[in-house]
């Protein structure tokens, strides 16, 4: 049996492993079924902790309880101070919805229809969308910088206050009275 596992020929003679989806519990369709029980026996007992045997059912309910709702945006109609992101009150500009959003992956967002008589909304091109996602990384990104240089300078200025007021308090004891060293 070692000559047969250091052959060359006896990788070529194996199957490959079965692609196993946790989330949604499926297989590759080209393995006999013992071998998928097989994988799943291995998943369940030695990989997976026990409470994770009915992941899928948890992910799907999980899915289903997130609301991830589309967003609306309209040049002509929406308002980016008033607007909540829904096609009654869209945001005048995808940006403010990445903005609402807070953080990728945004849902699908909608923009006016350049079509007349059509559907009112459509589809933000990927395009666009890469642009945005551009645009919202770099306005986050300055954001965390000026918090952090904010934070920075409130703490300076926390310290300064500090040393000013020590500073204030020895100058008080030397020039009061009653310090020992002038009333004598």
């Amino acid at each position: 049996s070692k000559r047969l596992l250091r052959s060359p020929n006896t990788f070529a003679k194996l199957s490959p492993v079965p692609v196993v989806s946790i989330a949604t519990n499926t297989v590759s369709p080209q393995h006999t079924s013992s071998e998928l029980s097989s994988v799943k026996r291995i998943l369940h007992t030695t990989l997976l902790p026990p409470s994770t045997t009915n992941m899928s059912a948890e992910i799907d309910q999980k899915l289903a309880d997130m609301d991830i709702s589309p967003l609306y945006t309209s040049e002509k109609d929406g308002s980016d101070e008033k607007g909540d992101g829904t096609a009654e009150c869209p945001f005048k500009t995808p940006l403010k919805a990445m903005k609402h959003w807070g953080k990728e992956p945004f849902p699908t967002i909608y923009v006016d229809s350049k079509e007349e008589g059509g559907e009112k909304y459509t589809i933000i091109s990927q395009a666009q969308m890469k642009k945005l996602a551009k645009v919202f990384q770099r306005d986050k990104s300055k954001e965390e910088s000026r918090l952090k240089k904010d934070a920075e300078e409130a703490e300076r200025r926390a310290k300064n206050l500090e040393e000013s007021k020590k500073n204030n308090d020895r100058r008080r004891c030397f020039s009061s009275p009653s310090h020992p060293s002038q009333n004598q």
